[in-house]
């Protein structure tokens, strides 16, 4: 059971409404990516240049969204999830790999 159903049971079971949950977890996430920005800042990727990049893909999100739960309704989920995992491994020992030769 993911953690998101297992607050909704309790706060079913406790007479809580979900809107007490939607809050806490949208100030957790606020606060996540407004920490994020102090490292951005620091590697100089605030820039004029960055951010018309990311206004000019912005409009492309809710197609990346909807092209998402498409492809969630239709691709087989066990097939997803071995795929998924075969190419993070193949990429994890990529990585190992060009991380460790240097030092050989």
């Amino acid at each position: 059971m993911p953690a998101d159903h297992h607050f909704q049971f309790i706060s079913c079971h406790c007479g809580w409404i979900k809107a007490f949950w939607w809050v806490p977890r949208w100030c957790f996430f606020t606060i996540i990516n407004i920490a994020k920005l102090i490292p951005y800042a620091w590697l100089g990727q605030l820039g004029s240049e960055h951010l018309m990049t990311s206004l000019v893909l912005l409009p492309l999100a809710p197609i990346g969204v909807q092209l998402g739960v498409y492809l969630h309704h239709r691709v087989n989920e066990e097939l997803f999830y071995w795929l998924s995992y075969l190419l993070l491994g193949l990429i994890g020992i990529k990585l190992v790999s060009e991380a460790l030769l240097p030092l050989l």
